[in-house]
């Protein structure tokens, strides 16, 4: 299951919240432990969709639900979830890739046209000109190294735009399927 995901259906046992202490900045992070098949799965904040995330506190014991899982250092997580009631989606990994490549874009034109500028005022010798046109060079070659670190992102987590996909294919309504055997 490394890089991957898959898809289970099962039934919620039990939900647990933990509130993990980060000391550098004393911030709680909330992070939810779903047990279902006698195995434990873990969701995140940053692991779905923020305004998603929010709904995590309608999930309830003995509530059937499809989640797509995925393993992250040994720990299973689950990247989306949906019941009948709820409908928690996936971190949006292509409008991130979308926006990471528009600054990408963006900051990169900035940065050459800066140093064109930049190459025209060394030669006029305005001092003030020049160090205003030396921060907005930093200031998009910053732009441009956050864009990269995003596009980075989503070549090192496979996972994220292969759970959006699978939350693409699904049908919009969940309709638990359950034996009397």
């Amino acid at each position: 299951m490394r890089n991957h995901t898959t898809l289970i259906e099962s039934t919620i046992d039990r939900i647990v919240t933990n509130l993990i202490r980060i000391e550098a900045d004393i911030k709680k992070v909330p992070l939810y432990r779903l047990t279902m098949q006698d195995a434990c799965y873990f969701i995140a904040a940053y692991d779905i969709d923020a305004e998603a995330f929010k709904q995590v506190d309608q999930l309830k014991p003995g509530m059937a639900v499809r989640a797509c899982i995925f393993d992250d250092r040994g720990r299973r997580r689950i990247a989306w979830i949906r019941s009948d009631d709820v409908a928690i989606a996936p971190y949006d990994a292509f409008s991130q890739r979308n926006s990471n490549l528009s600054l990408l874009t963006w900051a990169s034109c900035i940065f050459i046209l800066s140093l064109l500028i930049g190459a025209a005022i060394f030669k006029q010798g305005w001092a003030l000109v020049g160090a205003i046109n030396v921060f907005v060079s930093i200031i998009s070659m910053l732009g441009t190294l956050l864009a990269i670190a995003g596009l980075s992102e989503l070549a090192f987590q496979p996972q994220r735009r292969e759970a959006y996909e699978k939350w693409q294919s699904e049908p919009a309504r969940f309709t638990a399927e359950r034996s009397n055997a």
